[in-house]
């Protein structure tokens, strides 16, 4: 909502401050929110809702420019304990997980059929 249209509906200004700075609000918690749980998903949390629970979400603050303060830290705290670092996976990347990507075998189906059972089974294992 702007300030024009809350005014052409007679509201006083008092009233029309109130409006708009809890909206300021909601939408700076909303960011903040979206921001968190980015991080959360880059960090490779299994649970967000388990990881959000133990941030101090008092020591985190979003900049104008959309960058998280206080958050990197936290995660690498949480990450890093033997209490709490299980909340995370590995840091090991998986190739061939994401579409498009190239995987770790480059063997062509045109190889795999000249190969004999006993080559297949040790080219798989």
């Amino acid at each position: 909502m702007n300030r024009g249209f809350l005014e052409e509906i007679g509201l006083e200004a008092e009233v029309i401050d109130k409006i708009l700075e809890a909206g300021n609000n909601e939408l700076s918690k909303f960011k903040l929110n979206s921001a968190v749980e980015r991080a959360l998903e880059l960090s490779r949390a299994k649970n967000f809702k388990a990881v959000s629970a133990l941030l101090d979400m008092d020591k985190i603050t979003l900049s104008e420019d959309g960058s998280v303060m206080g958050l990197k830290e936290q995660i690498d705290a949480l990450k890093g304990d033997e209490g709490t670092g299980f909340l995370f996976d590995n840091d090991m990347a998986v190739k061939g997980a994401l579409p498009g990507e190239k995987g770790v075998d480059d063997t062509k189906a045109s190889d795999l059929d000249s190969m004999s059972y006993e080559q297949l089974c040790e080219h798989f294992n």
